[in-house]
């Protein structure tokens, strides 16, 4: 449980500083990109201007986004193993092997038509 706990949050910290730091870089390109309009224009950039900024940084920006998707991607995979450890963990193996008895006792009993309720004995029927 531990293992998963400390790999999911090392996961999590690195979407985290990837997000981050590129929030920052998306924010200082654009008031960048803002203050040039303004310069050349004497006007705040259109919805238009803005469309073809936010165009443009996504294309300049492609190859580093796929770095962090494939990055993400590999990340989770490799959680599945601790998580699935620590998921069997939580089950007693003792406890969980009797249910499972019971539960296909039950089932067995419900076919043929007797009650799974009812204890059967070598001296007859106890209830």
């Amino acid at each position: 449980m531990k293992e998963y706990q400390k790999k999911r949050s090392d996961v999590q910290m690195m979407h985290h500083k990837f997000w981050e730091h590129n929030n920052i870089h998306f924010s200082t390109a654009k008031e960048s990109f803002e203050d040039k309009v303004r310069g050349a224009t004497g006007c705040d950039p259109t919805p238009a201007q803005l469309s073809q900024f936010y165009k443009s940084y996504l294309q300049d920006n492609q190859k580093r986004h796929m770095e962090y998707n494939l990055r993400w991607w590999k990340a989770n995979v490799e959680l599945l193993k601790p998580a699935l450890r620590a998921e069997l963990g939580m089950f007693d193996v003792g406890s969980t092997a009797m249910g499972v008895v019971r539960g296909l006792k039950t089932v067995v009993c419900v076919l043929v038509g007797l009650d799974p309720q009812v204890r059967r004995t070598a001296q007859g029927v106890s209830v």
